[in-house]
């Protein structure tokens, strides 16, 4: 139980199997090697403005995904930089440890994420690292589900004009990831010269699901995906903000 489906899906990949997500976390199901999902209804309220949500990881922590100084220094974390929801919530998998990550509310609406973040002086460069996965089930071999997901990420000076840094869901949303075996787009690179010279920086995340049931146990559209919250590592920062003035 303490592998959960994606790792046991890429793993059975990598040796030849085809299989989908989808069926590796029915299987576990029907062989009771999953916990049922239990997500705190706090965390889960749709948003309509401003938010500063906690995720669920280490007791008092707003999130295992960071900010940085231009310095080094440690900063906010970054949910603590949000300043705008849409149609979107923090969500629980069963997995122990847990999973977390942010997802839409509703099918068929975008939901949106917006960070904000004040630098003292005009910046010189930025670098930012952020993670969307997802996927496309009825793509996958052997599954019955109608379960897919988009994203796209954009950023801006002002909060009005948008630049794209990937755009999945324009002009027509393309479902999943970057094909069968990658489902995540990890943007780890310098900013556009065109999102520096200020002194504040916006994130957008941009987020579309379709064919999601119910009490969901899992979304096929995630942003920021901590697989392991209560670990000491730099991997779980999944969100970082460097700048130069």
């Amino acid at each position: 139980p303490e592998l959960g489906y994606a790792k046991i899906t890429r793993l059975l990949k990598q040796e030849g199997w085809q299989v989908g997500a989808r069926n590796v976390q029915r299987l576990r199901r029907e062989l009771g090697l999953a916990v049922p999902a239990t997500i705190s209804a706090s965390l889960c309220t749709p948003t309509n403005g401003p938010v500063t949500p906690r995720l669920p990881g280490r007791p008092g922590n707003a999130s295992q995904s960071r900010s940085r100084s231009a310095a080094g220094r440690e900063a906010a974390p970054s949910a603590s930089r949000v300043v705008g929801g849409e149609n979107v919530q923090p969500f629980t998998e069963w997995q122990r440890p847990p999973v977390t990550y942010w997802a839409p509310v509703t099918n068929g609406v975008v939901a949106k994420l917006t960070y904000r973040f004040d630098f003292p002086k005009p910046t010189r460069e930025v670098y930012l690292q952020a993670q969307c996965e997802a996927w496309d089930f009825e793509m996958e071999p052997g599954s019955d589900e109608k379960v897919k997901g988009a994203f796209a990420m954009v950023a801006s000076v002002d909060g009005t004009n948008w630049v794209d840094l990937f755009n999945r869901l324009e002009p027509e949303p393309m479902w999943g990831g970057l094909s069968s075996e990658t489902h995540s787009i990890d943007y780890q690179s310098r900013l556009p010269a065109e999102l520096t010279g200020a002194r504040q920086l916006w994130v957008q995340v941009r987020m579309l699901c379709e064919g999601v049931p119910v009490d969901p146990g899992f979304y096929p559209v995630q942003h920021s995906r901590i697989e392991d919250s209560s670990a000491n590592s730099a991997a779980n920062e999944e969100f970082i903000v460097r700048a130069r003035y």
